[in-house]
């Protein structure tokens, strides 16, 4: 563990570090929008402390927030934190509610974790792990509030007052009159 911060012993550190410092420099010249959906490219020559082989072009940043960042710009960025920060309230109020909901909480926080390391957007098996814990957070809310069906207005308002306070309520009605 001390090397993590030591890019001078481990060249997986150095590329990660390199490739960190170029991300930033990405999103500088493009902040809004980014470079665009997979455009993302740094040629091992532009890594700062070296490190790769030759030739290599790296595509991914090894931090899901810098790729999202680089790729979406801080407009996506800002989406996507947004998301991830809905999602986690969601998922605390559900194990609040039931305790045995504690364990995806714990797995979604990990996962957000990974991210400072990774960027799991490619790896399919890990991406499956985001989608449980969305579907789990979306089953968990959608319990407190009536069957109305997904796409009405009213389950949508009360989801969020179901995440945002962590109690049931009733939507108001949606019929005319």
């Amino acid at each position: 563990a001390a090397s993590i911060g030591d890019r001078h012993r481990d060249s997986s550190n150095r590329i990660r570090l390199g490739l960190w410092v170029r991300s930033l420099e990405l999103m500088r010249g493009r902040p809004l929008c980014g470079v665009g959906p997979g455009q993302a490219r740094i040629p091992a020559a532009e890594l700062r402390w070296g490190g790769s082989v030759p030739g290599e072009v790296w595509t991914e940043m090894h931090n899901i927030y810098l790729q999202v960042g680089v790729e979406k710009g801080l407009i996506g960025l800002g989406l996507f934190l947004w998301f991830l920060a809905a999602l986690g309230r969601v998922l605390w109020r559900a194990q609040e509610r039931d305790p045995t909901l504690a364990g995806v909480f714990w797995g979604f926080v990990a996962l957000l974790l990974a991210g400072l390391t990774e960027s799991w957007f490619n790896d399919s098996e890990v991406v499956m792990n985001l989608f449980f814990a969305a579907g789990t957070a979306w089953r968990a809310a959608e319990r407190s509030c009536p069957r109305r069906g997904l796409a009405t207005a009213a389950t949508w308002a009360c989801i969020e007052r179901s995440a945002t306070n962590g109690q049931a309520s009733t939507p108001p009605s949606t019929t005319p009159g």
